[in-house]
């Protein structure tokens, strides 16, 4: 727990990768402004309109709910210290580099998986994005359910022109994102 006082950033952004589903960078360049709540459901506004902020694609834009861990854990504590001590961005201590904000975040979590003795160079702070999606698909979520909340093109005519994921409700897709589910911090939490 170290991490979470003396460094939030690596803290939390790795704790949003897991649980989130996101790219790495929509992380790591989020502005408090970009967190909201609508029909009590607390989410992340990945959006390109923030100085600095960029995404992949269209599709990437979107509202993500935050997880029910994430909550657990005290993350809109976090968030109402950072408004309160005046910052703009979630993560005020990372600095934007040649490879954006989260540079920092995944260097910090490749020596983590090599101090645990994990050797396959896979390993990477996005790779916590491969297992998540894996894990919705496993858990049953409905794949278009898991292409609104990674950010994902859909490759049919349905998703394309007549779904319009801004008009889905933000507790629909809460639900699908809370049966991401991990073991181990699942002890920690009860």
């Amino acid at each position: 727990m170290v991490q979470r006082e003396e460094n939030p950033a690596r803290f939390w952004s790795v704790l949003i990768c897991l649980f989130q589903v996101c790219r790495r960078e929509e992380a790591g360049q989020l502005a408090l402004a970009d967190i909201g709540e609508a029909d009590g459901v607390p989410y992340f506004n990945i959006t390109d309109a923030g100085e600095d902020q960029g995404l992949k694609n269209a599709e990437s834009r979107r509202r993500l709910p935050i997880h029910s861990s994430l909550l657990q854990l005290g993350f809109m504590e976090y968030v109402r210290r950072t408004k309160d001590a005046g910052h703009v961005r979630l993560f005020p201590q990372l600095r934007r580099g040649a490879n954006g904000y989260s540079d920092a975040v995944g260097k910090f979590f490749s020596r983590l998986v090599t101090k645990a003795g994990l050797t396959d160079a896979a390993l990477v702070l996005h790779s916590l994005r491969h297992g998540g999606i894996t894990r919705l698909h496993a858990a049953g979520v409905a794949h278009s359910t898991v292409e609104v909340l990674a950010g994902h093109a859909s490759n049919n005519v349905h998703g394309q022109v007549y779904v319009h994921r801004e008009g889905l409700p933000l507790k629909m897709l809460k639900d699908g994102l809370d049966k991401l589910r991990y073991l181990e911090v699942e002890k920690v939490l009860v």
